[in-house]
């Protein structure tokens, strides 16, 4: 029995919205996944999937190594867009950066963050202007993954 409850993201509420655009430089950033809800609870997302913190991480770290190479557009065509910045978060890591910054120690151990990934993407005039027009919303990792069922229909990815 996992430790989390369950959460679901429903059309309109989703955590991996575009939360920061630059339209000078053509820049897009923003949360690529959200496992876990502020609430604690674990998300499943529009595709019932749910990803275990763990796994989200090992993901984002394997999303690296490969971006190098580029993203496409919804899953498909060619190469829209570059990877420019890539940070899987949680409440250690936070703690970490805040207190190297300086932050009251204090302050700092009452900060939550559950695990998420954030990404930038440097992406084509194309692309970009769809974000700008409201065509693309909301980041989605072009990946695979297998699912596990869960007791109540959904599914665990790994």
């Amino acid at each position: 029995m996992s430790k989390y409850k369950r959460l679901k993201i429903v059309g309109g509420d989703t955590p991996t919205e575009v939360l920061k655009v630059d339209k000078h430089k053509r820049q897009v950033f923003g949360f690529a996944n959200v496992s876990v809800a502020m609430s604690g609870d674990l998300i499943t997302d529009l595709q019932l999937d749910q990803i275990l913190p763990a796994d989200l991480e090992q993901a984002a770290y394997d999303f690296c190594k490969l971006a190098f190479s580029g993203t496409g557009e919804m899953h498909s065509g060619g190469v829209k867009g570059q990877m420019i910045e890539c940070a899987f978060l949680d409440t250690e890591k936070i703690h970490i950066i805040l207190n190297a910054a300086g932050n009251d120690p204090d302050h700092v151990a009452k900060i939550e963050m559950p695990a998420r990934w954030w990404v930038g993407f440097q992406v084509d005039e194309d692309s970009f202007a769809k974000v700008l027009d409201g065509t693309f919303k909301m980041f989605s990792v072009q990946g695979k993954a297998t699912s596990t069922p869960v007791d109540d229909g959904e599914r665990v990815a790994a």
